[in-house]
């Protein structure tokens, strides 16, 4: 029945008390948007099944962040089958690049990954060198877009984002190219919009196909690459938007 129908996953929670990570379950009830929450090492539910308005089922993916009653729960791996087969298939994660050149279209870039149901997952801005551009196109099939890329990111800070929509890498790449296919779609009319502007869809880079995109997140997100963060503030102070927010415009 609808009603049972389930979605079920692997989380973890760092008790800081303890200074241990606890394993959990997490099931997710898609009608009434409800959770239950079973304790995995002392085997007994954790919570029972409860609704959470505010949480969705695109919420749930492997690296999502989970806030439950003030805890954090990482998602780390599907806990059946079934959810594996509903979701892996669909849900996917891509790579997108905003250029130093466009840099300043990163509140409508943000807008419009939202609007078109993309979720965020991890994000950083960084500053190429020379050699790091080279690492980075060094698996590209397109050597001349792969010449142009070099220049434009030794010239200035860009930002790397990891996205996750269903079928992301490739409804992304038809948004850019101005498809039929996804004009037609009201679910990305927001990137379709966005991608109008010839500037915009010079100014943000994004891989082909589904191992293009798995290199360069591979590539942009491993710490050992030793890519820069520009960020570097005098006479500042920092404001936090939390999640609760963002879904809330």
């Amino acid at each position: 029945m609808a009603f049972n129908r389930r979605l079920s996953f692997i989380a973890e929670w760092y008790q800081e008390e303890a200074a241990i990570i606890r394993t959990f379950t997490i099931c997710f009830f898609p009608t009434g948007n409800a959770i239950e929450v079973y304790d995995q090492q002392h085997k007994r539910t954790f919570l029972r099944r409860t609704k959470m308005p505010e949480l969705s089922e695109r919420d749930f993916f492997i690296g999502s962040k989970i806030n439950i009653f003030g805890r954090q729960f990482d998602i780390v791996d599907y806990a059946d089958d079934i959810t594996k087969n509903t979701l892996d298939k669909y849900r996917k994660k891509t790579f997108l690049l905003l250029k130093n050149i466009c840099i300043q279209q990163l509140g409508p870039l943000l807008c419009a990954l939202i609007d078109s149901n993309f979720s965020i997952n991890r994000a950083l801005m960084v500053q190429f060198t020379p050699e790091q551009v080279k690492q980075f196109l060094s698996n590209k099939r397109n050597v001349e877009a792969s010449s142009m890329l070099m220049n434009q990111l030794i010239g200035g800070p860009s930002m790397g984002f990891e996205v996750i929509a269903d079928n992301a890498v490739q409804k992304m790449k038809l948004c850019k190219e101005q498809s039929k296919e996804c004009s037609n779609d009201n679910t990305v009319a927001a990137l379709v919009t966005l991608f109008e502007r010839e500037e915009t869809r010079i100014g943000i880079y994004c891989p082909q196909d589904e191992e293009e995109a798995e290199q360069d997140l591979n590539f942009f997100f491993n710490p050992k690459n030793g890519l820069q963060a520009t960020l570097r503030l005098k006479n500042s102070t920092l404001g936090i938007i939390k999640p609760h927010c963002i879904k809330d415009g």
